[in-house]
């Protein structure tokens, strides 16, 4: 005699139950994924952007001089300082503060065992080489020193500019955004400074033309 068996829907309740628990574990995984991205940035903020921010301080504290203006402050060669960042390439900047008795490489721990350069991630941007480099702009008609952080991804550089400032709005403030130059796909252009002197417009971060790869130039202003 064969039997009959049939077969058990789930009910409201059990479905209702299901989707709570599988709620509870995206919630949590986002939740995670959220601590590790906060994690990143406020560790590339400490040792990298603060760090630097430090240390152009520190030199112009111990020297009476701008880092990276004119060739004793390791700017441009057979240039006389006047007060603003010549925007030479970083690393001529070296000697000046080892002969001020800044150690770089002791201050900043880079990934890529230079210290003008560190990665970090972005949400869109994929892993990014950032590199800081040392200019003056014309912002909003003031002639600014600034540490240009190049190449760094928008999502990182908006949650710089909220812990800096408060706002993450890109144009007002210390922190401020500035298009890349040049078109991105080439590290030698991503990490190429605009002219020193030149009249930069500060835009929104989610200002996002398709050749910058979700990427942009970070200007944090200095106060000297």
């Amino acid at each position: 005699m064969k039997k009959n068996f049939k077969k058990k829907a789930f009910t409201l309740i059990e479905i209702s139950i299901v989707l709570v628990i599988i709620g509870i574990i995206l919630a949590s995984v986002m939740k995670g994924r959220d601590l590790i991205k906060g994690s990143q940035i406020k560790e590339f903020n400490q040792v990298f952007v603060s760090q630097w921010e430090t240390i152009a301080n520190s030199y112009f504290s111990r020297m009476a001089n701008v880092l990276g203006d004119g060739e004793i402050n390791g700017g441009t060669a057979g240039e006389e300082p006047d007060g603003f960042m010549d925007g030479e390439d970083s690393n001529t900047t070296l000697q000046a503060l080892t002969d001020s008795g800044i150690e770089v490489t002791e201050l900043i721990k880079s990934d890529l065992n230079d210290p003008f350069y560190r990665t970090v991630d972005g949400e869109m941007a994929g892993k990014c080489r950032v590199k800081i480099g040392f200019c003056y702009y014309k912002i909003n008609g003031k002639s600014k020193n600034a540490l240009v952080f190049m190449n760094i991804p928008n999502d990182i550089a908006q949650a710089i500019d909220t812990i800096r400032d408060g706002q993450p709005d890109g144009t007002k403030g210390s922190v401020l955004a500035v298009q890349t130059k040049g078109t991105s796909g080439d590290d030698s252009v991503e990490h190429t400074l605009w002219d020193a002197g030149s009249t930069i417009t500060p835009v929104e971060w989610n200002d996002i033309p398709s050749n910058t790869r979700y990427v942009k130039h970070m200007l944090v202003i200095l106060e000297h």
